[in-house]
């Protein structure tokens, strides 16, 4: 089903509408909470809170593209549990690749740091534009889809050390672009 359609059904309060998004989206979805948080139960609990977002967000807001409001939603939802979970375990298991970004990462926000962080994810987004198709593949795979080393390496044809070795290139590069950008970090 179109996700037009979709959008249409949650608008009449219809839910079928969840139904559809689940279908089209939900392994897409599982495949992103799966990546941060390692665990099925946690991995189901998230999508739940997923639908349930989606319900409650349309109507009224109207996502230009669902595939990518899901993504982003479920992501969030990810990383709040994976925080959470990481906040009454310490010392547990953890998500590399959060760690590698954390000092970009940051939790609850004021409306002054609100601002500050979208500014912040405008600056991440122009740098992002400045890399090579290659680089900007490699570094989303990594933080924003979570995937592992081995993932990314086979999809782009590299060795696993040559993909760290890109990632701690281009996190250098982000680091000293962001200060030029005037953030301290």
């Amino acid at each position: 089903m179109e996700d037009e359609k979709i959008i249409d059904l949650l608008f009449a309060r219809d839910e079928r509408g969840l139904n559809e998004a689940e279908t089209k989206y939900g392994s897409y979805c599982r495949y992103i909470a799966f990546n941060v948080l390692q665990n099925d139960e946690d991995c189901a609990e998230c999508l739940n809170d997923l639908w349930l977002r989606l319900w409650n967000a349309v109507p009224p807001q109207k996502p230009d593209d669902l595939k990518l409001f899901l993504a982003s939603v479920v992501r969030n939802l990810a990383f709040d549990r994976y925080k959470e979970q990481r906040r009454r375990k310490r010392g547990g298991a953890s998500v590399e690749a959060l760690e590698e970004i954390e000092d970009f990462v940051t939790g609850e926000a004021s409306v002054d740091e609100a601002v500050e962080q979208k500014e912040l994810a405008r600056a991440i987004d122009r740098f992002l534009l400045s890399l090579s198709a290659r680089e900007r593949g490699v570094f989303v795979r990594r933080y924003y889809f979570v995937d592992d080393t081995k993932c990314i390496a086979k999809r782009y044809g590299m060795r696993s050390a040559a993909v760290l070795t890109m990632l701690s290139r281009t996190r250098k590069k982000l680091k000293e672009y962001l200060k030029t950008e005037g953030y301290d970090l």
